[in-house]
């Protein structure tokens, strides 16, 4: 039982490390830790500038679907592919 308690708090402690871009609020920034999805997802984030170590701001939200500031670009992007990002919690 303690084994399965230890595993767990192990489990919840690297997925708070993270969280999807599409749960930051306008005007909150943080770093991208990882662009998850399959590998064309993934070139075409990384080609707007949606890179590991990169900052992002976001500057408006509806429904999901925001407009961020990324390398001194703003970019609207889907809530789909923000759900990809993560970024640091």
């Amino acid at each position: 039982m303690r084994m399965i308690i230890k595993n767990l708090i192990k489990m919840i402690k690297k997925e708070d490390e993270n969280m999807p871009l599409t749960l930051l609020k306008a005007g909150e920034c943080q770093v991208i830790k990882k662009v998850g999805g399959k590998e064309e997802t993934k070139k075409f984030l990384e080609s707007l500038g949606f890179v590991t170590g990169g900052k992002v701001t976001v500057i408006s939200e509806i429904n999901g679907n925001l407009i961020v500031n990324i390398k001194e670009s703003r970019i609207a992007i889907n809530k789909e592919m923000a759900s990809k990002i993560l970024v640091s919690f």
